[in-house]
């Protein structure tokens, strides 16, 4: 059970607080000019009054937005069974699945990444196999190629200290990469553990990563292959719009490359 204090947070109780007393003093200003609206001379109190009605919606838009990402952005303790439990039950992380993806996925999402055009940049013994796509660039004495790197790291046992290692481990490697560096990365983990739990444990370096560092910036996705969930990072607020729909857009990808692994399974 939730602490009272999760419920009683100062983020959320000010800017609450400020949106009440706004609302209170916008419909005092209004009894007060209603009585001098009707008078030809004083039409600019309209169209001030509408304009100061614009503004509180747009603050009570952006508030309101701050207020539910306050209590939804929630930072998992993968150490806390609590906090573990209320991760693995969070709906969003499921996909639809008609059996468990038995085996090895890695080399199935690799083949359908290289039938999209990424090679093989290297076999990582702790970033696993390294991908790199390369589109040449239609300006080419202005603009340079440009590059997408993707990450296949299928490893048992997984937990949350290999999970935030590898993801510094990434970001060192992608930084020595001067001579292509890439517009989009992203990091997949692939585990096969059976216990919700513990996959759920080790998922929350994943959820809790927020995309960008002093280092640069990397997408992750978790795949939870016997329990069918994909994990991914809650908070996407820093980093850009572009990353964010490609991070949606490989999740999305990894679905489809899921459904037909699966129906092949079941036929065999």
């Amino acid at each position: 059970m939730r602490d009272w204090r999760h419920w009683f947070k100062r983020d959320a109780l000010i800017p609450a607080s400020i949106l009440v007393l706004a609302g209170f003093a916008l419909v005092w200003l209004a009894q007060k000019l209603m009585p001098l609206l009707r008078d030809p001379d004083l039409i600019w109190l309209l169209y001030t009054f509408l304009t100061s009605i614009a503004v509180y919606l747009l603050f009570a838009l952006i508030s309101i937005r701050h207020i539910l990402s306050t209590y939804t952005l929630e930072r998992f303790d993968p150490g806390h069974p609590e906090s573990v439990k209320r991760l693995s039950k969070m709906s969003r992380f499921n996909f639809p699945a008609s059996s468990t993806l038995e085996g090895p996925f890695g080399p199935y999402l690799q083949k359908a990444f290289e039938i999209r055009g990424f090679q093989e940049e290297a076999n990582h013994p702790v970033i696993g196999h390294a991908l790199l796509q390369t589109k040449p660039s239609k300006l080419p004495w202005i603009l340079p190629d440009r590059h997408e790197r993707i990450f296949i790291v299928e490893r048992h046992p997984l937990n949350v200290f290999i999970v935030d290692f590898t993801i510094r481990d990434t970001l060192r490697y992608l930084a020595d990469q001067v001579h292509t560096p890439s517009d989009h990365n992203l990091l997949i983990f692939i585990t096969h553990e059976p216990q919700l739990l513990e996959a759920a444990s080790a998922a929350a370096g994943v959820v809790n990563f927020l995309g960008k560092t002093e280092e640069g910036t990397l997408g992750t996705l978790f795949l939870d292959c016997q329990n069918s969930r994909l994990y991914f990072p809650i908070d996407q607020t820093l980093i850009s719009f572009g990353q964010r729909h490609h991070l949606s857009r490989m999740r999305k990808h990894i679905l489809d490359v899921i459904a037909p692994t699966q129906h092949k399974k079941e036929a065999s």
